[in-house]
């Protein structure tokens, strides 16, 4: 009887026995395990009898084993309407990769050359997205994982018509400063603006009784914002591109 060995270049004392797949005249035939741990190592053929066990000698070429695929999706937030989510997505493995991941309705396929990989989605209601799959050049991945819930809520506010037309935001994408022009009467009531990222967390508030307020926001880093602007009991929310 045959089998094959496999014998570990950096540690020689490691081997690893391999069950034939059969055997042709004098040529033997086995697959490598899936759970083998990525390396280099020797290939030898040993014979076995009753009485006698024979050993073979190393292979003068060695065999390179490549680390499988394997993924996590991770991103679980909550956005406003209209704004994107990023997900993330982390591989082992060699690259590249190729991932699939699915929501209620479709399944989606990226390709990803480092990791991790950011990954933008932009649905219109509560998602949840799960990783179904993953392989690289070395075949189907054997580790996958991961799910990640995106909760839309509303924009923060309906606009009053009557405060619409007296607010002039500029410049539009804003750079490292933002204007607001109020052509109302702030002496009674004064203005509150405040902005929110895209996850709905409060990043800048101010209160002004000026008619024109700048907005230093060259902190903030570049992406879609929510500006509120509250007058009283009226309010209007704009979206705000930030180069």
């Amino acid at each position: 009887m045959f089998t094959a060995e496999l014998v570990s270049v950096a540690d020689t004392s490691r081997k690893i026995g391999v069950s034939p797949n059969g055997t042709t005249g004098s040529i033997v035939t086995a697959a490598v395990p899936l759970t083998l741990t990525a390396g280099q190592y020797y290939v030898r053929v040993k014979g076995s009898n009753p009485s006698v066990g024979i050993t073979g000698s190393n292979s003068p070429s060695v065999l390179t084993v490549r680390a499988r695929a394997t993924a996590t999706l991770t991103g679980t937030q909550s956005i406003y309407e209209g704004s994107p989510a990023t997900l993330t997505l982390t591989f082992g493995g060699e690259a590249p990769w190729t991932a699939t991941y699915a929501d209620s309705l479709r399944s989606y396929t990226v390709t990803a050359a480092s990791s991790p990989y950011a990954l933008e989605v932009q649905p219109a209601r509560a998602t949840t997205y799960r990783l179904t799959g993953v392989s690289n050049n070395c075949g189907v991945g054997t580790a996958v994982s991961g799910s990640a819930v995106v909760t839309v809520q509303k924009v923060l506010g309906v606009e009053d018509p009557s405060l619409g037309p007296l607010v002039t935001i500029y410049p539009v994408p804003a750079g490292a400063t933002l204007t607001v022009d109020i052509d109302v009467s702030l002496l009674r009531d004064p203005a509150t603006l405040t902005l929110h990222d895209a996850g709905g967390r409060p990043v800048l508030n101010q209160t002004t009784r000026t008619r024109q307020t700048i907005l230093d926001v060259n902190s903030q880093p570049a992406g879609t914002y929510l500006l509120r602007i509250q007058v009283g009991d009226r309010q209007l929310v704009r979206r705000i591109l930030k180069q």
